[in-house]
């Protein structure tokens, strides 16, 4: 059987677990009951959108690829601006992430990365983007809307 990602889907959840990271660095969290399993959180996140932009990346027939390329682009965003708020030292967990310093900033420069590859997938989509006789799906959508 065709293995079938859900980039929608799973773009969504990964920016629900990012602002959840995010959300915990206002709250005065104990670092011995929840610094492990923020460092296993953001781990997981890297290594899914660095599985998902390859993916994405490379299947140019996706249908709603550029639109989802996007999501992605702003899921990433977001993650790097953790990184960065987590690399602050300010904060009962950031200041318990100061030992993983090292991988934070490892983090940090693949999301960069990840970002420079999506900007250029997006910048450079294809013949068909630049072709009048295909239909976006923002297009499409605004055509069957009154058929609803």
């Amino acid at each position: 059987m065709a293995k079938r990602i859900q980039f929608e889907d799973d773009i969504f959840y990964i920016s629900l677990i990012v602002r959840n990271l995010c959300d915990c660095l206002a709250l005065d969290l104990d670092p011995d009951l929840f610094l492990e399993r923020t460092v296993n959180e953001i781990s997981f996140v890297e290594r899914a959108l660095d599985r998902m932009s390859i993916e994405l990346i490379a299947n140019d027939r996706l249908i709603e690829r550029n639109e989802q390329l996007q999501n992605l682009a702003e899921a990433e965003a977001r993650f790097a601006d953790l990184l960065m708020a987590l690399s602050s030292g300010e904060g009962r967990i950031q200041s318990a992430l100061l030992p993983f310093a090292d991988r934070l900033v490892q983090w940090l420069d693949d999301s960069r990365r990840r970002s420079l590859e999506i900007d250029g997938a997006t910048t450079g989509t294809g013949p068909a983007e630049n072709d009048p006789a295909v239909v976006s799906s923002l297009e499409l959508n605004e055509l069957l809307r009154g058929l609803e």
